[in-house]
């Protein structure tokens, strides 16, 4: 190459490519899946939910109606966590967490797991213990084995898991809601926001303020919960509200074609949530909760509320709550509206935006 001549432009080098910025996570997402070419095997079911889903019978022909579930997440330092406000036992159960609640989401059975990890040198080998003392004390918990997995030379430590789970017949998926169905939310939601917000202020906690950072840090997958409402046959859509409570109602209403209305003021918030001065609407839009959000039609409320009362009794699951309804999509393609007090509907949207928030009501990568 002469002295006074340019290199020649790399392939990805080009002006009109558009930035991940500009675009966000889920934007990115539906363009990818709309490259793939369309599933022939009904039997299989691919991008779009929580879980790949395979019929069990093209594992093992013959074999029963039962149905394997795929998901895989990663967690990255400094994107994900911190360490300096979790612990390495914190990631190892988290890493492990979010997965696992991908297969409750769908009222799947966790089986096993296989992980990756990306590691910098300067990584003490008694921290990467302690990490994996995190990942085995849910993994006993729930009846989970680690199968295996990679270790690979990083600049940036991540955990990156594979979570395997069955269901016995269909599991639940995002694309079931019916206009007359029911919204209901396991748990109580804001309190993983909130902990982070307490991590970031620092100083001394008290026992609320220590509850609501357990959320943060080390939630807990809705797998025993999840079973459950699979077996009453009630549920017609489901998913894991890890992005936030609004976010991922918009995807549920999307997949299914309709439109979810949810009254904030029947959502139940964590304990000193909005004592922190956090408005309903901020606890609404943060993620990391890791509850279940459903919808079931009207007719199955009486079973629902007895499976509540029956959770919420064993000390150990949660209470289920209605907090809206479903009903016929919008012309406009609104996916969420908000109920105000006065019996008016309001789009998220609009809401998030008059409140000075830009996003769509919860986490988003890019």
């Amino acid at each position: 190459m002469k002295p006074d001549q340019k290199p020649p432009k790399s392939i990805n080098q080009t002006a009109s490519k558009t930035p991940l910025s500009e675009i966000g996570e889920f934007a990115l997402i539906r363009r990818l899946t709309a490259l793939a070419p369309p599933l022939a095997d009904r039997r299989i079911t691919g991008p779009g939910d929580d879980c790949a889903v395979i019929a069990a019978e093209l594992l093992a022909p013959g074999g029963a109606d039962t149905r394997l579930l795929v998901t895989t997440d990663s967690l990255i330092e400094n994107r994900h966590f911190r360490l300096d406000y979790s612990s390495f036992f914190d990631v190892g159960w988290k890493s492990l967490a979010v997965s696992l609640s991908d297969i409750a989401a769908m009222g799947g059975t966790a089986i096993g797991a296989v992980l990756s990890l990306h590691l910098p040198s300067s990584l003490a080998v008694e921290d990467l213990e302690e990490l994996y003392r995190g990942i085995y004390a849910l993994a006993r918990h729930h009846g989970v084995l680690i199968l295996g997995g990679d270790t690979v030379l990083a600049k940036e430590f991540a955990v990156c898991l594979t979570a395997f789970g069955t269901t016995a017949g269909e599991p639940i998926r995002r694309s079931g809601a019916l206009p007359g169905d029911e919204l209901w939310l396991s748990g109580e939601v804001g309190g993983a926001g909130a902990g982070l917000e307490l991590l970031k202020q620092g100083g001394s906690l008290d026992d609320c303020a220590k509850s609501i950072l357990l959320r943060h840090q080390r939630p807990e997958p809705r797998l025993v919960l999840a079973d459950l409402l699979l077996r009453t046959g009630a549920v017609s859509a489901m998913i894991d509200i890890s992005d936030g409570l609004l976010q991922d109602a918009g995807h549920i209403a999307e997949q299914s074609g309709v439109q979810c209305v949810i009254s904030l003021n029947d959502v139940p918030f964590a304990d000193g949530v909005l004592g922190m001065g956090i408005s309903r609407l901020t606890a609404a839009s943060s993620g990391d909760d890791y509850e279940l959000l459903f919808c079931a039609p009207k007719a199955a409320a009486g079973t629902v509320t007895a499976l509540s009362e029956q959770a919420h009794s064993s000390g150990v699951l949660p209470r289920l709550t209605r907090i809206g309804y479903v009903r016929k999509g919008d012309l406009n393609g609104t996916l969420v509206m908000l109920a105000e007090d006065d019996g008016r509907l309001r789009p998220s949207g609009e809401a998030l935006a008059a409140a000075g928030n830009k996003s769509s009501g919860g986490y988003s990568h890019f």
